[in-house]
């Protein structure tokens, strides 16, 4: 596990290296609760909210992104995650365009499955001086993360982001985290 600073702004890594069984125990879990949802009238998996307490370890690795976020900045760890979850399938064409949070303080991503495109689909972390034009550094103002299974990115809530497009012909999984403190420190 590392927090890097990019930016002045610490991000969260690590590389989780699970056994197969591990894996396709999460897997299969994630996939009955998507075909739950599917059957109760859900048509986009990623618009809902879901309980991340059923899937193995998953909030605790959630919370250890969090908490290692919190120390870095001093701030106390004293948050809420239940109610922002999602899971994140995504297909052929998918992406995510480049966007922040304004209601949540920090985000996480822990993806499950990469599918099966090798140089598609990266995280973009976007530097957040580039709001107010003060991004004099040279080279680019992101730093791009290909996803590997097992790996988890968490960042403050101002680094804009996005997901570039897949290109894999199976479905891809990552399951979103986000978090709210309870209390602001100044």
């Amino acid at each position: 596990m590392t927090i890097d600073t990019y930016w002045e702004t610490p991000i969260y890594s690590r590389q989780y290296d699970d056994d197969e069984e591990w894996q396709q125990h999460l897997t299969t879990l994630i996939n009955a609760k998507m075909a739950d949802m599917k059957a109760s009238g859900v048509t986009n998996i990623a618009d809902e909210n879901v309980n991340f307490s059923a899937f193995p370890d998953i909030e605790e690795r959630f919370k250890l992104a969090f908490d290692t976020l919190c120390e870095s900045a001093g701030h106390p760890c004293n948050y809420t995650m239940t109610e922002l979850n999602i899971i994140n399938p995504m297909k052929f064409g998918d992406f995510k365009s480049v966007h922040s949070h304004d209601v949540i303080d920090a985000f996480a991503i822990f993806y499950v499955d990469t599918g099966n495109s090798v140089d598609s689909g990266k995280l973009r972390l976007y530097d957040p001086r580039w709001q107010s034009k003060k991004a004099f550094a040279p080279g680019k103002p992101y730093k791009e993360i290909k996803p590997e299974t097992g790996l988890l990115v968490a960042a403050p809530y101002y680094v804009w982001h996005e997901v570039t497009p897949y290109l894999g012909s199976e479905t891809r999984l990552s399951l979103v985290c986000n978090m709210t403190f309870n209390e602001i420190v100044e």
